[in-house]
């Protein structure tokens, strides 16, 4: 076993949590400046192995907490020793074993493996480890070297007994002493005791014969006396049987009242139901009438609104219809106007192509025209122009160059014309097959929409047939949830009214059971008892007086389901129950008397079988007995429990138990109560849960109707949003194509006009080429002389024919173009509207809520009409309620009189009865007193019961006078003389005995004591053998040719040498047979010294020497070491860390702390403690970093 690990947080200066590396099993040394820790950390590990800090106050263990600079304080600290326990050294079955003791300023804990442990059991743990408390030389801290230094001889000695454990035997013979000295204090209060008693028995015998004349006299006495007892005990039987007959009649005489009041109670609570039944009825049609009247006020409100809404839409559809025929009227006259429009415009196009034709026609032959003269006049002035025919040819070349290239775009401008004209009239084309479709989806739509029309009445019909329902559902829901409230309300009233009748703590605990069998699914719980069975009402006295609070004990299978309900009972403080476990209660066959006046109580109970046995532990020993009388002959002759209808017991034993039961708080009228309203309640829950049920049925089918509805609705705005859309769509594809027909006759004037220029500029073309064939000087022929004269006029003519047919153009373009528009702008877009307007006039629609008005006032007078029948007979059954609800309260009224009276009767026959049983109970008492007088006289002469037996009473009461004269003169007369004389002799043999008892234990004290002063010498000697043995063997070891011994001295100064065994001699005083242990010792070849002629390093060499000769006498696990070379010199410093290593090869672990490099030399592990910042740390280090060191500080 050794220390594998230890783990530090908030101790000292170790703040952060230090978890060193593993420990190795051998040599472990520490080395580190000063203050940078070292200490603290064998501080830490002595915190958890010893018991130096026990018992700390607070600011003791607040000294033991990390206090750090510029962090925040420590709370708590804990240090944690992980052992090595391969070898099971300690007694705990792991191979690994974390012990840790953790600190704050409130506690102090210690922990093993993670679990909590007290410290006496960390303490005996440890020891049977091998940690010993008198041998704490496992850990040797600074300052330890130089105690042993200055040790005197006699503390020595005191160390080697420590080691040797003999405070054990101290403490054992101071216990002994202690024992020894109470012992003889009881021994001579027992001589004293024995003389007291000698002295009184001498005293008891003279006073014995005075004593016999005494009971002579006393036996006459206490003859009269049972005389006189016996003759007042027979009077007082004959009044008791007096008072037992008078009573029985009394009895009778109650039990017939009892009877008639049962009745008339029962009567009572009949015309109570059937009256709160009326009352409850009566509430119900009166809340019936109001509801009635406010439906009726509704129905009269709704019809009202409904014949408005008629009204509205009549009014509406006529205004509608009206505007209709209007329209219709007005779209006949515009498409009227329209045909008329189009006529006219069919008549004016042909003359507008004519006159457009001719102007284009004219302007064409103007520009013929004037292009000739300006040939003639160009041919006539080139002989002036050009000065050669070569010039001529150029300049006529080059211009007909230009007019080619000229012509050329023309052409290709006009294929383009071509090109466009020919896109358009597709356009067109296309834009017409558009109008087409979306004319014939327009009449698709249009008759999807008059088809959907009716689908959409008979969808709202049918809503609205739901919606009524539905209606009428929730109403009859809501009566059916108002009575099953009320039914809660009054099942509130009668569980408050049975949780008065039942005892708090009771009531409390059932609650719980109730709530712990749910939370905790505990099964086999089948309530209590008083909910398992029915009877009766006539036997419900009996049952509740025989039973009493067990009513409410708790049937279980098992006794086990009991006792888990128990424990959370108490877990939960919740009051407290009895149960009733049926696998532990045994139902033995009771035989009952076989009579009509008594039968078993048992046999009028209805419950379910498997509960036998609980109710036989109640009920299976009670009889229900028609009488007081019968029920008191029943229980004498069957030992049975007996119980009358009244409720008057009769104990097995005699005793009797009654008076008056108040029938009105009965618990089991309470539950039966209780029951039937519950299985109301539960029968209007269903009831309830029905009209629920078909409420989301008319709910759903109501949801799937509308969402129909809203199916049919979209589908309508969709179909009408389309065809706004397809409108919209005509409209704009005609606009569209009316604006490609215009671009296309433009383009079709621009293609002629370019054809036209095109032919000029050809024909100009072909006469430059012919001009190239004349010759230049060549002049005008006189017909193109005659063509020339005559091409002015002729183009003057030209444009004012051009001019005239422009005008005429334009005028008939003027007519056109406003035909065309009061076309397209007024009456087309008028068309448009009127049609929408028609459209959106939707006279079916209105007929339909017409017609749908008009059934909802043909519903709402049926329903109105059913309501006033219904009115008329709740308010017939009103007024039958009232009239029996009168006569019940004057039949409650004269059964109230009659039980009062009957009250009044019990009352006084119930203090008549109580009149006899106060009488009886003084009877009973007379007679039980007589007979305990009778027993007090304790045993009576023979002839003392007949002695005096004819003598009158007041003869014996002469006669007893006459005794109690004469007891006067024995009144000084020891009366118990006899047995205090028999007494004390018993007692003066106890305490002889006693005495001889006490002798023996003080020579087996004696014998002890003796031993244990035998046994501490034996232990004393055994450990300074071992010890002055060692010692001499390591002195050697570490002094070369050094030579050390102890001395063991006697109080008589006389020296023994090692190994010798003291004289045994006088055991009593043993105790201080041995003064003082000496040490001689010797460095080198010189004659022995003591302590005080040795330097400070011998001294610290022979400390050392003593600490490992300790150490090998009583050997630990491990071994720690603080600075313990510091006092030696260099040879005996290395002398000791061979030693260290040879022992920690040997299986021991050392873990050393130092300055010098001795012990680290021979190390297996080095660690070094660095400090900043007021925190420590240890880590691992290589011997050559810590020789370093060591060499630095050094």
């Amino acid at each position: 076993m050794y220390i594998k690990q230890v783990i530090v947080e908030g101790f000292k200066s170790y703040r952060e949590q230090v978890a060193i590396e593993p420990f190795s099993p051998k040599h472990n040394v520490i080395v580190g400046a000063n203050g940078s820790g070292k200490t603290n950390f064998f501080h830490a590990i002595r915190f958890v192995l010893s018991d130096f800090t026990t018992q700390m106050r607070q600011e003791e263990r607040q000294r033991l907490l990390h206090d750090g600079a510029g962090v925040g304080s420590v709370l708590s600290a804990y240090v944690e020793i992980v052992f090595d326990n391969s070898d099971n050294r300690l007694p705990i079955d792991r191979e690994t074993v974390r012990l840790r003791r953790s600190i704050g300023l409130k506690k102090d804990e210690y922990f093993l493996d993670r679990k909590h442990i007290t410290k006496p059991e960390v303490m005996n743990l440890l020891e049977s480890a091998g940690f010993s408390r008198s041998n704490p030389y496992y850990v040797v801290q600074q300052g330890k070297i130089q105690a042993l230094t200055t040790m005197r001889d006699t503390e020595r000695l005191e160390l080697l007994k420590e080691i040797g454990g003999t405070k054990v035997y101290d403490e054992r013979r101071k216990e002994s002493l202690k024992i020894m000295q109470e012992t003889e204090t009881r021994q001579v209060q027992i001589e004293e005791t024995i003389k007291y008693i000698d002295d009184r028995l001498a005293e008891l015998n003279e006073e014995r014969e005075e004593l016999v004349k005494y009971q002579e006299v006393d036996r006459k006495r206490r003859s009269l006396e049972y005389t006189i007892f016996e003759k007042e005990l027979s009077d007082t039987r004959a009044k008791l049987e007096e008072v037992e007959t008078a009573r029985q009649r009394a009895s009778e005489k109650s039990n017939k009242v009892h009877a008639e009041a049962r009745t008339a109670h029962s009567e009572q609570k009949e015309v109570e139901k059937s009256l709160k039944q009326a009352e409850h009825i009566l509430a119900t049609l009166l809340k019936e009438k109001k509801q009635l009247e406010e439906t009726k006020k509704e129905d009269i409100k709704r019809r009202a609104q409904v014949e408005l809404d008629v009204k509205d839409i009549e009014e509406r559809l006529q205004v509608e219809h009206q505007g209709l025929e209007e329209r219709k009227n007005e779209l006949v006259q515009i498409e009227r106007e329209m045909v008329q429009t189009q006529q006219a415009l069919q008549q004016i196009r042909p003359i507008y192509n004519e006159k457009v034709q001719q102007e284009e026609s004219t302007t064409s032959r103007i520009h013929d025209c004037e292009h000739r003269l300006a040939a003639l006049y160009k041919k006539q002035g080139r002989s002036s122009q050009y000065k050669s025919q070569g010039e001529k040819d150029s300049a006529v070349k080059k211009e007909i160059s230009e007019r080619t290239a000229i012509l050329h775009k023309k052409m290709e401008a006009i294929k383009r014309l071509e090109a466009e004209i020919q896109e358009l009239n597709s356009s067109i084309m296309d834009r017409s097959t558009e109008s087409d479709t979306s004319h014939e989806r327009q009449e698709q739509l249009t008759k999807s929409l008059e088809a959907s029309s009716a689908t959409l009445a008979e969808a709202k019909a049918k809503r609205d047939e739901l919606q009524n329902r539905r209606q009428a559902n929730w109403k009859l829901e809501e009566e059916k949830e108002a009575e099953l409230e009320k039914m809660q309300q009054d099942m509130r009233k009668k569980e408050k009214h049975m949780e008065a009748a039942v005892p708090r703590d009771i009531n409390r605990g059932l609650t719980n059971v109730k709530r712990i069998c749910s939370d905790h699914r505990i099964p086999g719980v089948h309530g209590p008892l008083i909910e398992l069975f029915d009877c009766d009402e006539k036997f419900n006295t009996a049952v509740e007086v025989t039973a009493g609070n067990t009513l409410f004990h708790i049937v279980v299978d098992t006794d086990e389901i009991s006792t888990k309900i128990i424990h959370y009972l108490n877990i939960e403080k919740g009051g407290r129950v009895s149960f009733l476990p049926l696998n532990q209660l045994k139902a033995k066959e009771q035989p009952y008397p076989n009579t009509p006046d008594a039968i078993p109580l048992l046999s009028r109970l209805k419950y379910n079988p498997k509960y036998h046995a609980a109710f036989y532990q109640i009920f299976g020993k009670v009889l229900l007995c028609r009488s007081l009388d019968v029920a008191t002959n029943m229980s004498r002759s069957t030992k049975l429990d007996c119980v009358t209808m009244e409720g008057d017991q009769v104990n097995k034993r005699g005793a009797l138990t009654g008076g008056y039961h108040d029938l009105r708080y009965s618990r089991l009228s309470y539950m039966k109560s209780i029951k039937e309203l519950g299985g109301k309640i539960n029968a209007a829950r269903e009831e309830a849960q029905g009209f629920k049920a078909e409420n989301q049925q008319v709910e759903q089918e109501v949801n799937r109707v509308m969402t129909q509805l809203e199916k049919i609705n979209n589908e309508r705005a969709r179909a009408k949003s389309e065809l706004d859309r397809l409108r919209a769509e005509v409209a704009d594809i005609g606009d569209k194509g009316k604006y490609l027909q215009a671009q296309l006759e433009a383009k079709e004037r621009l293609l002629r006009s370019a054809q036209d220029s095109t032919a000029r500029m050809q024909k100009q073309i072909e006469e430059l080429q012919e001009e190239l064939k004349v010759d230049f000087m060549a002049a005008l022929t006189p017909e193109q002389r005659e063509e020339l004269a005559g091409l002015n006029p002729e183009i003057q003519r030209l444009k004012t024919e051009q001019v005239r047919c422009q005008a005429e153009r334009m005028e008939q373009e003027t007519q056109k173009t406003k035909l065309e528009l009061h076309l397209e702008r007024n009456l087309e877009r008028r068309k448009l509207d009127v049609e929408a307007e028609l459209e959106s006039m939707n006279l079916d629609t209105r007929r339909e809520q017409m017609k749908a008005r008009h059934a909802d006032l043909q519903q709402v007078a049926e329903s109105l009409n059913a309501m006033t029948a219904s009115f008329q007979e709740n308010e017939r059954k009103v007024q039958e309620q009232r009239v029996a609800l009168q006569q019940f309260k004057a039949q409650l009224d004269e059964l109230k009189a009659v039980q009062e009276a009957e009250e009044q009767l019990l009352q006084e026959e119930a203090k008549e009865m109580e009149q006899l049983m106060g009488k009886r109970n003084l009877l009973l008492q007379k007679r039980e007193d007589l007979q305990k007088k009778i027993r007090e006289l304790g045993s009576l002469p023979s002839n003392a019961f007949d002695k005096y037996k004819g003598k009158a009473a007041k003869e014996l009461h002469r006669m007893l006078q006459q005794c109690n004269e004469a007891f006067k003169k024995f009144s000084h007369v020891n009366k118990k003389a006899l047995d205090q004389f028999l007494q004390f002799t018993e007692q003066r043999e106890d305490l002889n005995r006693r005495q001889a008892e006490v002798e023996k234990s003080k020579d087996k004290i004696r014998e002890l004591i003796e031993g244990l002063d035998r046994k501490k010498d034996e232990d004393i000697e055994r450990t300074f053998r071992g010890v002055a043995m060692h010692f001499k063997e390591i002195f050697n070891e570490i002094v070369v040719k050094g030579k050390g011994e102890l001395v063991m001295i006697k109080n008589k100064d006389q020296p023994v040498a090692d190994g010798t065994v003291p004289d045994s001699a006088n055991l009593e005083r043993s105790v201080e047979k041995y003064h003082a242990v000496q040490v001689r010792v010797s460095f080198g070849a010189g004659e022995a010294k003591t302590m005080k002629q040795l330097s400070g390093g011998q001294k610290a060499v022979v400390a050392l020497s003593l600490i490992f000769s300790i150490q090998r006498v009583d050997p630990a696990p491990f071994y720690l070491f603080d600075e313990i070379d510091a006092a030696l010199d260099a040879q005996y410093r290395a002398a000791v860390g061979n030693m260290i290593y040879k022992q920690a090869q040997a299986h021991t672990q050392f873990v050393t702390t130092t300055f010098r490099p001795e012990l680290v030399k021979v190390c297996s592990k080095v660690y070094g403690v660095t400090h900043k910042n007021r925190v420590s740390c240890v880590e691992v280090i290589s011997k050559e970093d810590a020789l370093g060191f060591i060499e630095d500080f050094n």
